[in-house]
Formats: C-alpha cells, sequence, structure tokens
C-alpha cells in the first residue's frame, strides 16, 4: 500500500531479508484500516457531489504527502464493500464527456465514520505516551 519508496539507507532494518517481511507485513497490517478511514474522510469531504475513483487517488496521495498512495486494485474493493455494507453510495456521471462511479457517503455510513474517527483519535492519544509522542 506505500510504495514509490525507491531506496532506504544502508544501515535499515528493512534491507536486510532478516526483517523485510516482517516490516512489510506490520506496516499492512496498520494500513489496511487506515486505507478505509482515508477514503472515507475524503468521501466524507466531498459532500452531496461525491467524488470519483481517480480523483480520490490523487487526493489521498496529495494529502499524505504521497506516504499512502493505493493502487487501483486495493482501493476499488474498499469502495466495493463499503457500498455492499451500505456505508457509502455510487452513481454514475459523465465527467468530461467519461462516464464515472462517483461515490458519497450514505447517512449511516456517516454514524461509522465518526465512531472510527473518534476510535483513532482515542488510540492516538492513548498510545502517545507508550511511543513517546507528544
Amino acid at each position: 500500500m506505500i510504495k514509490r519508496v525507491k531506496a532506504f539507507l544502508p544501515e535499515a532494518k528493512i534491507n536486510s531479508e532478516e526483517y523485510r517481511g516482517y516490516i512489510e507485513n506490520f506496516e499492512s497490517e496498520i494500513l489496511r484500516g487506515i486505507s478505509t478511514l482515508a477514503i472515507l474522510a475524503i468521501i466524507e469531504r466531498s459532500g452531496k457531489e461525491g467524488i470519483y475513483g481517480y480523483a480520490l487517488l490523487k487526493q489521498l496521495e496529495q494529502e499524505t504527502q504521497n506516504m499512502l498512495i493505493l493502487e487501483e486494485g486495493t482501493m476499488y474493493p474498499i469502495l466495493k464493500k463499503l457500498e455492499k455494507e451500505c456505508i457509502v453510495a455510487s452513481n454514475k456521471q459523465s465527467h468530461e464527456g467519461r462516464p464515472r462511479n462517483y461515490y458519497t457517503i450514505t447517512e449511516s455510513g456517516r454514524g461509522v465514520f465518526n465512531h472510527l474517527m473518534g476510535f483513532l483519535t482515542k488510540l492516538i492519544d492513548s498510545m502517545g505516551s507508550i511511543m513517546g509522542i507528544e
């Protein structure tokens, strides 16, 4: 999920075969939930107009300073799952003459989003002292 990291310092643990798999798996586990929450945040801010997939990807890259860059093959299954669970809705609209699916957050999805944001905020606050984050 995090890509475009081309090089690491030679002494970085991720450069060693011994640690690379562990580090990549750990990062993947953390990012799985974070990416869904980030997608929901962008969709929620897009309002009633909604946002289409490519624009969502670009906004995600920009707002995370290229730290969280999702592949289309990762993002669209997340969107389909959110739609199946009635957290987001989609409708086809034309953009520059091309049909696109625009995603909006549903009323129940907004409740889920608010709960998850509250949970994440409390989690980060509670973990701060353990991790040395102020």
